[in-house]
C-alpha cells in the first residue's frame, strides 16, 4: 500500500519500529478515496433564445477535495500497525504492541459530480490495542464507539 509511513523512530533510550502488514506479510493500507487531480464542469446560459455550454476544465497538483474528512483528509488508511520497541542496553529484551484501527472504504449510495461518497465516520478510530511479551499477548484494550442509526453503517 502506498501512503507515507513511519518505519522507525530511534532516541537515545530505544528504537521504536513500525510495521504496516497482516500476518501474510501485505500492506493493511487501503485506498479510502479515489484521486481526483481535475474537475469537468459545464455552464449553461439561458440569457438569450439560444442556447449555449460553456465547458471548463480545471486542473490541480493536489486533489481537488479532502474524500476521507473523517481521518483529516489521509487517502491511505491502516487497518493494523505494530510497533516494536527495542531497548538500547538490553536489545533482546523488546516490548511489542499492535494496533487495530477502523479501516472502511466510503459507500457508494449515491453520486453526484464533485462531491465524495458516504464515508465512515469511524475510519481511523482505534479499535484495539494489544500488548505482547515474548511473542505472546498478555494484554489488549478493545474501544466501542456509540455511532446514531443516521450517520451510517460500519
Amino acid at each position: 500500500g502506498g501512503g507515507l509511513r513511519i518505519s522507525k523512530i530511534t532516541s537515545e533510550k530505544n528504537t521504536r519500529e513500525f510495521d504496516y502488514n497482516d500476518n501474510s506479510n501485505l500492506s493493511t493500507g487501503l485506498l479510502l478515496g479515489d484521486y481526483n487531480y481535475y474537475n469537468y464542469t459545464s455552464r449553461h446560459s439561458t440569457s438569450h433564445p439560444n442556447f449555449s455550454i460553456r465547458f471548463y476544465v480545471v486542473r490541480s497538483s493536489n486533489s481537488n477535495f479532502s474524500l476521507t474528512g473523517a481521518i483529516t483528509g489521509n487517502i491511505i488508511g491502516y487497518s493494523k500497525v505494530r510497533e516494536r520497541v527495542i531497548n538500547h542496553d538490553n536489545p533482546n529484551e523488546y516490548m511489542q504492541k499492535t494496533y487495530e484501527y477502523h479501516n472502511k472504504k466510503p459507500i457508494s449510495s449515491f453520486f453526484l459530480p464533485g462531491l465524495p461518497n458516504q464515508e465512515s465516520i469511524l475510519n481511523g478510530k482505534l479499535k484495539k490495542v494489544t500488548d505482547y511479551a515474548g511473542g505472546l499477548p498478555v494484554r489488549f484494550v478493545e474501544n466501542h464507539y456509540f455511532q446514531s442509526p443516521f450517520a451510517g453503517e460500519d
